[in-house]
């Protein structure tokens, strides 16, 4: 028979009972024991407390093992206790710890007791020993937030979310801290994308609505903000949470009761903002003085859209080291949007080259390039898809699409660069023109095919779960089917209407 101070007995659930059931009954207890709603009441504060260790254990699929094993091999009640806090209290360190699991533990008292760089130091070492350990990503990203590494959030985020599936416990907390740090680094429609999802996954989090909200009033959404603050506030309420309660009402009535029309008419301020030039925001500032800033900045879209063009700009110089960075900015629907658009545009780059080194303007050679650089593209994600099978490892489609993308525009550039170099280096060099037309087409060549291996081998180990050997053994056979691939299309599509009409090329 469990104790009496046994954290199962605690939350009034069994010792098999799953992670939903633990999370549904902690807050149907916090509800009742929440000190707000009793605030006369002695040793109720305590209570609660009580209630919120336990939980913090038994929904760390980690911290709940080491649990269960301590009960398991210690027969005293007193030893029991000391077994497992001691573990968790930060009071006492265990000496040398060698596992994943250990250093895991460590990370967590020292970030209990912030002392956050040992906290991240702990973690690494855990992830260094095991690179599937999802909750040590988890836990890394909520101490890199408090300490205002934003990017490296959002590294430890995607890499959670690449290994759903592959773990038992990624929660709706990775979208949350992805939105925290999105919102804090200016993308504010990404960040509303991820706390949607957070809210998908556990509809019974104030923080996510109240988070979303904000994110909202950002964008001068007034309707969306409005109504996610108060599902947020009444959140709050239905848990004991008075403090939180009374805070949101207040607010809600300093920022949107005295400006309700805001509310009612923000969908229509979306549409005119839209509709209405650059040049006239300053009477639109006119008409809403609320809206008036001090000093004058450059509108969100402008700056998305100049953030866009820079980031363009590095992927196109650095493919391989700027993919991952892009990539954390972005929402899973901009992340395919952005893949299939930078696959479209190699695409382009690849007809309109080739059929310069062809010297051919025939719309027919133009159609079967198209075609031989779409089914290289999609043999490359085929393979993706097979290795992924054959290994196991689940992660986003749009995620390969955007690495495929990423991977085929310097291939892409090679084809344009192969078309324009000799005629440019015989006008710089008439009599040696051929040989350093040779030499930088060698160096164009290297450059196209080592960043587009690069590209693809860190898309495998830093977006998708695949370890580092083995996505360096991946990424050129990837490269190689698609690059096959084209090349058979090339071959059948030429040789199908050679004998037909010879004279086509």
């Amino acid at each position: 028979m469990a104790p009496p101070d046994d954290y199962y007995r605690r939350l009034h659930v069994s010792r098999d009972a799953s992670y939903q059931e633990i999370k549904t009954a902690f807050r149907r207890l916090a509800r009742q024991y929440h000190p707000d709603l009793h605030p006369n009441q002695p040793g109720i504060t305590a209570k609660f407390h009580a209630l919120q260790q336990a939980y913090e254990v038994l929904k760390d699929r980690i911290q709940r093992q080491h649990y269960d094993q301590s009960w398991r091999q210690t027969d005293r009640k007193d030893d029991r206790r000391q077994a497992y806090s001691s573990g968790v209290s930060g009071n006492k360190k265990p000496a040398s710890p060698q596992s994943p699991d250990e250093f895991y533990l460590r990370g967590i008292r020292a970030a209990i007791a912030h002392r956050y760089e040992d906290a991240i130091a702990d973690y690494t070492q855990a992830i260094a020993l095991n690179d599937q350990f999802v909750e040590a990503y988890l836990r890394r990203a909520e101490v890199r937030y408090v300490l205002g590494d934003d990017s490296g959030v959002l590294v430890d985020c995607q890499r959670a979310v690449s290994l759903y599936g592959t773990s038992r416990v990624v929660d709706s907390q990775v979208s949350y801290y992805q939105g925290m740090a999105r919102y804090r680094l200016g993308y504010v429609e990404s960040a509303i994308a991820a706390f949607s999802e957070a809210i998908r996954l556990d509809d019974g989090d104030a923080r996510y609505y109240y988070q979303r909200g904000i994110a909202y009033q950002e964008l001068h959404d007034y309707t969306d903000a409005l109504r996610d603050i108060r599902r947020s506030a009444q959140l709050y309420r239905n848990q004991g949470d008075l403090a939180s309660y009374h805070h949101l009402q207040q607010v809600i009535k300093e920022q949107f009761s005295k400006s309700s029309h805001r509310a009612r008419r923000s969908r229509l301020a979306r549409w005119i903002r839209g509709v209405l030039a650059t040049g006239q925001t300053n009477r639109q500032t006119e008409q809403h003085p609320s809206r008036r800033t001090a000093p004058v900045k450059m509108s969100r879209q402008r700056r998305l859209t100049a953030s866009g063009g820079a980031d363009l700009f590095k992927l196109l110089s650095n493919p391989a080291g700027e993919m991952v960075s892009l990539y954390e900015k972005l929402s899973p629907r901009q992340t395919s949007l952005a893949g299939y658009s930078l696959a479209i545009l190699a695409n382009l780059c690849f007809v309109f080259g080739t059929s310069q080194q062809l010297m051919s303007s025939s719309w027919l050679v133009a159609s079967w390039l198209w075609v031989t650089g779409g089914l290289t593209f999609v043999a490359m994600v085929l393979a993706i898809s097979l290795a992924k099978v054959w290994l196991q490892i689940r992660g986003l489609w749009a995620a390969d699409i955007f690495i495929l993308g990423t991977a085929v525009l310097p291939l892409s550039l090679l084809a344009i660069i192969s078309a324009v170099l000799p005629d440019l280096a015989t006008m710089i060099a008439s009599e040696r023109g051929p040989w350093l037309a040779h030499v930088g087409l060698l160096a164009a060549a290297l450059w196209a095919c080592s960043h587009a291996v690069m590209t693809i081998q860190n898309g495998l180990s830093q977006i998708h779960p695949f370890s580092t050997k083995t996505a360096a053994w991946l990424a050129p056979f990837i490269l190689g089917a698609g690059l096959a691939a084209g090349m058979a299309t090339w071959g059948v599509l030429t040789f199908s209407v050679a004998l037909s009409a010879p004279s086509v090329l």
